[in-house]
């Protein structure tokens, strides 16, 4: 179309290695905070093989609490591990919709001998809106396209960073290698939204 790039036989459009350090970073980032997670869930842990009897979500607003509990391995008739519920603490946090931070896994005992875990989430603020500024070559709309969130969707945990770097690769597509490209989160007027500004 009229807004896609002149293709450069010079330039790859994604290169491996830049594709690769794009999600070691994500993979890193999320290893790191869901481990800090991870080890704060670690303290008084119920023993080894009680069952679970029910899994409880709190803190969801726009996503589904089943969302969550289709990830996790820990389900009602499994035995508890604590090698299981660092990995579910990983898989909540690789989801993207919630601060990796705030991840807790709590335990109750109930009547039956069994257990109820309680899972707390805290959703990453919902994008209000997108406002691109100096793009003068190409049409916002044509750039919200390489965008990996849109307007109404919760912003992802690396949704900043890599929306940044995949404008500059596909200015660079088109020849404007040396565009800078600001990505800019501002505080909405409703609570847990954010307006995202991205200055070009």
């Amino acid at each position: 179309g009229h807004d896609d790039p002149p293709k450069d036989p010079r330039v790859p459009a994604f290169s491996f290695p830049n594709r690769l350090l794009v999600v070691l970073w994500a993979m890193c980032l999320w290893v790191l905070l869901a481990g800090s997670a991870a080890a704060q869930n670690g303290a008084n842990l119920p023993a080894e093989g009680t069952p679970v009897a029910e899994v409880v979500v709190d803190g969801t607003i726009r996503t589904s609490p089943d969302r969550v509990r289709q990830v996790m391995e820990l389900r009602p008739g499994e035995g508890f591990s604590a090698a299981t519920l660092r990995r579910d603490i990983q898989a909540i946090s690789n989801l993207g919709f919630y601060n990796p931070l705030t991840i807790r896994i709590a335990s109750e005992d109930t009547d039956d001998g069994g257990l109820r875990l309680r899972v707390s989430v805290e959703e990453n603020p919902t994008v209000a809106s997108v406002r691109f500024i100096g793009n003068v070559r190409y049409t916002a709309t044509r750039l919200e396209r390489e965008l990996d969130f849109a307007e109404g969707d919760i912003l992802p945990v690396a949704g900043r960073a890599t929306a940044a770097r995949s404008l500059r690769d596909f200015y660079a597509q088109g020849g404007y290698r040396s565009a800078d490209v600001r990505v800019n989160i501002e505080p909405a007027d409703e609570p847990n939204t954010v307006h995202v500004v991205i200055v070009i």
